[in-house]
């Protein structure tokens, strides 16, 4: 337990946080839901994960392939979306930003 010049401080340093930067205050106020993706993608790796067993206590190496293969795929699409989804940091005025399109 804190002692109350400690939870005065701990209260100031919150108070503060919230003020200069309350989005990032709110990521530690809720706990993150899992999302309708997320709960397909967890079922689909999870099928990925039975077949690749199933497959390889079959000695069936092709199958084992494909299966392992199918994990990478559903974990990268996954993981690629989660990624993406990740707000952009703002430039600056005046800030160029190289394309990476190709001419």
């Amino acid at each position: 337990m804190l002692n109350d010049g400690d939870q005065r401080l701990l209260a100031e340093i919150e108070s503060t946080l919230r003020a200069d930067d309350p989005k990032f205050a709110r990521r530690f106020e809720r706990p993150r839901r899992l999302t309708r993706r997320d709960l397909v993608a967890l079922t689909a790796f999870a099928a990925c994960v039975a077949v690749t067993v199933l497959a390889l206590v079959n000695h069936n190496i092709a199958g084992t392939v494909v299966a392992l293969v199918a994990v990478g795929g559903v974990f990268g699409s996954w993981l690629t979306y989660r990624v993406n989804r990740r707000p952009r940091p703002a430039t600056a005025a005046g800030d160029t930003v190289a394309s990476t399109d190709p001419v």
